[in-house]
């Protein structure tokens, strides 16, 4: 480390007694006079306004929480969405994924809707290339 500050302290000093000098040289003057492009009128549609996407994690947290009553930390709705996208990645059909959801409810509504909430989040935001599985709904 001492080696490296006593080197770059060197350049310093040895760079500060150089000078570098420039010349400039005058432009040639012009033929003709430069061409302005035509004026155009701006095309005007009607399409919607592009809107920065979502962090794909915070899309995935943010619709999670305004579709169910939240009462897990957000690592563990993290850790849930991905592994719902590794469980679709692998084959599973969202009949299967559903059943798993009902499985693990255990018949309370609220968590049923809450790991409803995490699959369909998931697979739009955090694996959008699975999200196709939502439309056999």
């Amino acid at each position: 480390m001492k080696r490296l500050l006593i080197g770059v302290a060197a350049m310093f000093i040895v760079g500060a007694g150089c000078t570098v000098e420039k010349t400039v040289q005058p432009l040639p003057p012009l033929t003709e006079a430069p061409t302005t492009p035509p004026k155009t009128t701006p095309k005007t549609t009607d399409a919607p306004i592009a809107v920065a996407p979502e962090d794909d994690e915070s899309g995935f947290l943010n619709a999670v929480k305004s579709t169910a009553d939240v009462y897990v930390d957000d690592a563990s709705l993290l850790d849930t969405g991905w592994a719902v996208c590794a469980g679709a990645r692998s084959g599973t059909s969202i009949y299967e994924l559903l059943t798993m959801i009902e499985e693990s409810s255990d018949g309370d509504n609220d968590t049923m809707l809450l790991l409803t909430a995490v699959t369909g989040a998931a697979l739009l935001y955090l694996c959008p290339d699975m999200a196709y599985l939502l439309e056999d709904l």
